[in-house]
C-alpha cells in the first residue's frame, strides 16, 4: 500500500523546495551579473591600458620597445606577454608563453585591422570547486603598434584570478545564505500554519468521525484562514444537510402513508369507472337508437327551410338545423368512441368559421350573460386537420370553463394566430385561477375544481383528447387570483388555406 504524506510533511517539502529554488534563481542570477559587470569592468581597463602602452612606445628603438613592455609586464604581473613585427618575427616574448593557432590569427588580426582584438578565458564560478587553474583565468588582448611605417602587434594576457576568487567566494557565501534564509522560511512556515490549518484540519476530521458514529450535533469552528474559514462553513452546512434530509425522509414517509390511503381511494374510483362504462355501452346503444327521429327531424327543418319565406323565421330555422346536425354529429362521435377500431376519414376545417360560429352560439344561447367578450383573430386561417364539430367542442368547452371562472362581468378574451406551420388559438379570462398542484392534473379525467354537481371531470380530459388525436397541442397557464390561459395549438394543412 503506497505511503501517504501528512499535511505537515507535505507543506515541509513544497514550502522548502519552492523558496530553496526561488532563492538559488534569484541569487545565481545576480551572480551573473555581478561576474558580468565585473569582468566589463577589468576588460575595459586592460584595453585602455594596453591602447596607452602601445601608444608610449610608437616613437622609441626595437630594443628600447622590448624593454619598456617587459617593464610593464613585470609591474602588471601580466601571464604572458609577445611582441612581434609585421613578419610575425618575435621582438621580444615572455618565456612561459604557450603559442598556439589561436594567438597567432589575434596577431595577424591586430597587424591587418589595426584594432584591439581581445580574448576572455574565465571558466564558470557555478561550481563551488572548479578544477581550473590560475594560468586558465585571464584576458588576452592584441594590439598593433605603428613606428616610422613598420607596424608591430603587441599581445598581453592579464590575469584576472583575484576576480575569480571573489567571485567564487561569493557564490559559496550565497549558497550557505539560501539555505540557511530557505530554513528559516520553512520553519517559520510551519510555525504559522500549524494553529491556522494543521490544527483546524484534525478537529475537522475529529469531527466528521463523530458524526459517522450519528452524533449530527458536532459543528466545526468557522475561524482561521479564508479557505479554513470556508471549509468549516461547508462542514457544518452539510451536516445541516443530513439532518434535513433525515427530515425529509420521516417527511416521505408520512407521504407513502397519505398515498398508501389515496390507492384505498383509487381502487374506489376505479370501480367507479367501471360502472361509467356499462353506462358508456347503454348510452353508445340509446345513441343508436337517437339517431333515427334526429336525422328524421333534421329532414323535417330541411323541408320547412325550404317552404319558408319570411327571413326572420328562415334565421331561426337555419340555427335550429345547425344544432339538429351538431347533435347528430356528437351522436355520430359518440358511437365512433364506442368503437375503437374505427378510425375517422380525412377531416379539415377553417378554425376562423368555427371560432365564429362557436362564439355566436354561446351569445345566442345567453350562455355568456354577463361576461364581457373579446375576440381577435384574422378573417382568413389556413386549414387544419381536425373536424370542425370537434374544434367547436373543444372551443366551446374552453369558453364555458372561462364562464365558470369568472365573476359577473369577468372579461374573457380569445385570440388566433397564424405563423409558417401551426395555428395558435388562445382562451384567456381573469378569474380566480388555478393552484399550482391543481394544474398539473387538470387534464385528467374526473378531475374538477368546480362544486359538487357543478361538473364531472370530463371536458377538458375528452378536450385534451380530441386536440391530441389532430396532432395538436393543448396546454393551460394561471396565476391565482388573475386569471387563466388554455392555448390549442393545431399543425396546418400544407398547401391548405
Amino acid at each position: 500500500m503506497k505511503r501517504v504524506l501528512g499535511l505537515r510533511t507535505e507543506i515541509i517539502l513544497s514550502s522548502g523546495l519552492l523558496v530553496g529554488a526561488a532563492l538559488l534563481f534569484m541569487t545565481f542570477l545576480l551572480l551573473r551579473l555581478t561576474e558580468s559587470r565585473l569582468l566589463d569592468q577589468a576588460i575595459k581597463l586592460h584595453t585602455d591600458h594596453s591602447t596607452a602602452l602601445s601608444l608610449s612606445v610608437e616613437q622609441l628603438p626595437e630594443l628600447e620597445m622590448a624593454q619598456v613592455v617587459e617593464h610593464y609586464a613585470r609591474h602588471h604581473k601580466l601571464l604572458h606577454w609577445r611582441l612581434v613585427d609585421q613578419r610575425m618575427m618575435p621582438i621580444a616574448m615572455s618565456t612561459t608563453l604557450t603559442v598556439h593557432g589561436r594567438s597567432q590569427r589575434e596577431l595577424r588580426y591586430a597587424l591587418l585591422r589595426q584594432s584591439p582584438q581581445i580574448h576572455l578565458s574565465f571558466p564558470s564560478t557555478l561550481n563551488l570547486w572548479p578544477n581550473s587553474q590560475a594560468s586558465e583565468q585571464y584576458v588576452e588582448i592584441t594590439t598593433s603598434i605603428h613606428r616610422y611605417g613598420a607596424t608591430y602587434a603587441l599581445q598581453l594576457r592579464y590575469p584576472l584570478h583575484n576576480i575569480f576568487e571573489q567571485l567564487l567566494g561569493l557564490t559559496k557565501l550565497a549558497v550557505l545564505f539560501c539555505f540557511g534564509y530557505g530554513l528559516i522560511l520553512v520553519l517559520t512556515a510551519i510555525l504559522l500554519l500549524n494553529p491556522s490549518v494543521i490544527r483546524p484540519v484534525t478537529l475537522l476530521t475529529r469531527r466528521a468521525l463523530q458524526i459517522t458514529d450519528g452524533d449530527l450535533s458536532q459543528r466545526a469552528p468557522e475561524s482561521g484562514p479564508r479557505e479554513i474559514t470556508e471549509l468549516g462553513s461547508a462542514f457544518n452546512q452539510m451536516v445541516d444537510s443530513l439532518q434535513n434530509s433525515l427530515e425529509e425522509q420521516r417527511h416521505h414517509y408520512r407521504k407513502l402513508q397519505e398515498t398508501h390511503e389515496e390507492l384505498k381511494q383509487t381502487r374506489q374510483h376505479l370501480a367507479h369507472s367501471e360502472r361509467i362504462a356499462s353506462i358508456g355501452n347503454l348510452t353508445s346503444g340509446i345513441a343508436h337508437e337517437l339517431g333515427n327521429p334526429l336525422s328524421a327531424s333534421i329532414g323535417y327543418l330541411e323541408l320547412l327551410k325550404k317552404r319558408c319565406e319570411e327571413p326572420k323565421n328562415r334565421d331561426l330555422i337555419e340555427r335550429a338545423l345547425n344544432e339538429s346536425h351538431r347533435m347528430d354529429q356528437l351522436i355520430k362521435d359518440l358511437l365512433d368512441f364506442a368503437a375503437p377500431d374505427h378510425e375517422s376519414g380525412h377531416a379539415n376545417c377553417a378554425p376562423s368559421d368555427v371560432l365564429k360560429h362557436s362564439c355566436d352560439m354561446l351569445l345566442q344561447q345567453g350562455a355568456l350573460k354577463e361576461r364581457h367578450l373579446s375576440t381577435d383573430w384574422p378573417e382568413q386561417l389556413s386549414h387544419v386537420s381536425i373536424p370542425p364539430i370537434k374544434l367547436q367542442q373543444v372551443l366551446v368547452n374552453l369558453i364555458l370553463n372561462a364562464r365558470d371562472a369568472t365573476d359577473s362581468y369577468g372579461a374573457i378574451t380569445i385570440t388566433a394566430t397564424e405563423n409558417d406551420s401551426k395555428i395558435t388559438i388562445k382562451v384567456e379570462d381573469n378569474g380566480h385561477g388555478i393552484e399550482g398542484q391543481s394544474l398539473e392534473t387538470i387534464f385528467d379525467p374526473f378531475y374538477t375544481t368546480k362544486a359538487p354537481g357543478k361538473g364531472r371531470g370530463l371536458g377538458l380530459y375528452v378536450s385534451y383528447q380530441l386536440v391530441h388525436d389532430a396532432r395538436g397541442e393543448l396546454q393551460a397557464t394561471s396565476t391565482q387570483g388573475k386569471g387563466s390561459c388554455f392555448t390549442v395549438t393545431l399543425p396546418i394543412i400544407p398547401g391548405e388555406s
